[in-house]
């Protein structure tokens, strides 16, 4: 039941990034966690265009980004698609 919250946040980025004629998105204060080359990457700001990440960072791309900010208040993100045996 925990997970619910962050499950639910999942679907709401998702489904609010797949509109048409899209503004950039940009989660700022998130608590994120993403993998590249099988290394875990950690970010508190996530951008989002045309229904796809386009990056993510730290408090330096916050500052940066333009487009409709939302602030997660340090909620879990696990953007895109993730390994289901992969430990954090």
């Amino acid at each position: 039941m925990k997970k619910l919250p962050a499950i639910l946040l999942a679907v709401v980025i998702t489904f609010s990034a797949c509109t048409t004629g899209e503004v950039e998105k940009v989660f700022v204060n998130a608590n994120g966690y993403t993998f590249k080359n099988d290394s875990l990457i950690t970010f508190s700001t996530l951008v989002v265009k045309d229904g796809k990440v386009q990056e993510v960072g730290g408090d330096a791309l916050a500052e940066t980004a333009s487009g409709q900010v939302t602030d997660l208040q340090g909620k879990t993100v696990l953007p895109g698609l993730t390994d289901a045996h992969a430990h954090v």
